[in-house]
């Protein structure tokens, strides 16, 4: 597949994770066709179907990966954003009842600014509090209590 869009197509602009992909491209008239020819392709050679196909412009944002990217910058997708506040709720009162190990909840908090460090989150992390999750994860039950 990769090679049919670059070589065949000659599209150079092509990002692929898994079986998602999309391409850019200055001319819409050649997005079209490149997409009738995928749909072709796939149905010919590997008796699949595309599910999905949008055209749109880069600048209303190009969901992908649990992110939404815009040209100069990242953002969490909605619902990524929105999974992750519930979970650092539900982290945050289960330290503090003792149900989870603080080893557990340093991992969890971890995972979730590795998660956010690759988009523009400063805002959400204020929102979130992220910075107290933290300071949870590094002095334990104890800083739960603090303002």
């Amino acid at each position: 597949m990769s090679i049919f869009v670059k070589h065949t197509l000659r599209i150079k602009d092509y990002v692929r994770y898994c079986d998602d992909f999309l391409l850019f491209h200055d001319d819409k008239g050649a997005l079209n066709h490149a997409a009738r020819e995928i749909e072709t392709f796939l149905a010919d050679h590997l008796a699949l179907k595309l599910s999905k196909c949008d055209l749109f412009p880069v600048s209303r944002g190009v969901d992908f990966l649990g992110y939404r990217h815009f040209p100069g910058y990242v953002l969490l997708r909605k619902s990524t954003s929105v999974r992750i506040r519930r979970r650092l709720g539900k982290l945050s009162g289960l330290l503090t009842a003792g149900r989870i190990t603080l080893d557990h909840f340093r991992g969890s908090v971890a995972s979730v600014n590795g998660w956010m460090k690759w988009a523009n989150t400063q805002n959400f992390r204020l929102a979130v509090e992220f910075k107290r999750m933290e300071e949870l994860a590094i002095h334990g039950g104890s800083a739960a209590a603090t303002p």
